[in-house]
């Protein structure tokens, strides 16, 4: 008869199984390639708290710069004023 015995259906079973984990990641070979989600969200946290030093820096940086510009607009006017009142 050409019906499938139980044996039949093991070897089967045990070849896709094979054929399977030959084809695909097993679990650990993933672990070993790709970050779990809680890697993830550490490296992504990690990265955001750089971030936010970079802008405060950035943002300091800017402030003083327009505090150094009204120095110096407060200076050229000065200036101006005294050389009129020289000349």
């Amino acid at each position: 008869s050409n019906l499938a015995t139980k044996d039949d259906v093991k070897q089967a079973i045990s070849e896709n199984n094979h054929e399977l984990f030959r084809v695909f990641l097993t679990k650990q070979d993933a672990l070993d390639v790709f970050v779990t989600k809680d890697e993830f969200n550490e490296k992504m946290d990690n990265n955001f708290e750089l971030l936010d030093k970079i802008y405060g820096i950035v943002k300091r940086t800017d402030e003083e710069q327009t505090v150094v510009s009204q120095k110096v607009e407060n200076h050229e006017v000065r200036i101006t004023h005294i050389e009129s009142a020289i000349a």
